[in-house]
């Protein structure tokens, strides 16, 4: 068992590998306070390098993100009004700068995008699942932000789990 310590509190979205000495750890802070964000925790040392991005430069709290082997970064944005109605766009994300560089996919007024991985096949996967009466299923684009998909593609039931297969 390894123990990190974390620059903010709360941890809550999971590990992202990132390289293979960093993996990043989603850190909500107080729900809805914006003082978290995503943390770059060195795996040798377990010693926390700092909010690679924040939940202020998100405009929402943490919530799902994926690392492109590139370096390329998608966020799943979790933006939600005093009711919790929430929308969940899909961001590209600068690591580097520690700021939103576009809005790649924003599904509406619907909390339905999931969750985002990447592949080592240079996509990114994305799980939709409106509740609008608009077609779920994965979304898949390149890790430069460019969509493959015209529609998410249908899995049979709305997509709800995280995790990417590795096909040979």
């Amino acid at each position: 068992v390894t123990v990190f310590d974390t620059t903010a509190h709360n941890p809550f979205a999971g590990f992202v590998p990132e390289t293979q000495d960093t993996a990043l750890i989603g850190e909500v802070g107080s729900w809805g306070a914006l003082d978290g964000g995503w943390d770059r925790l060195d795996l040798a040392t377990g010693e926390p390098q700092g909010l690679v991005i924040t939940e202020k430069a998100l405009g929402s709290d943490v919530s799902r993100l994926a690392v492109c082997a590139t370096g390329e970064a998608y966020a799943i944005a979790q933006l939600c009004d005093a009711d919790f109605n929430c929308t969940t766009p899909l961001l590209r994300v600068d690591l580097d700068a520690g700021e939103v560089v576009e809005t790649i996919l924003d599904p509406g007024a619907t909390n339905s995008l999931t969750w985002v991985a990447a592949d080592d096949r240079g996509r990114v996967w994305v799980a939709d699942r409106r509740i609008d009466g608009s077609p779920t299923g994965m979304w898949v684009y390149d890790c430069d932000g460019t969509r493959i998909t015209d529609e998410p593609i249908d899995v049979g039931l709305p997509p709800a789990y995280e995790g990417v297969l590795q096909f040979l």
